[in-house]
């Protein structure tokens, strides 16, 4: 994956993550809550690891330029 389609899964899965929170609970069944939790957790892990991804990615590509110099 490279760093532009990462960025912008990263904004898809954080577009969703706002969807999911801006949800009103008062007419949902437990398990429909559940559920929203769910994917509220896949959606924050997935994130959280695109961010690692891009964060190690472009302290590699720093050394690589700082190497070349």
């Amino acid at each position: 994956m490279d760093i532009v389609s990462a960025q912008r899964e990263l904004k898809e899965h954080c577009d969703q993550i706002d969807i999911l929170l801006s949800l009103s609970r008062s007419m949902m069944t437990a398990k429909e809550m559940v559920n929203v939790d769910e994917k509220l957790k896949r959606h924050r892990e997935q994130a959280r690891n695109i961010r690692i991804n891009l964060y190690e990615a472009q302290s590699q590509k720093t050394r690589s330029n700082q190497k070349a110099a």
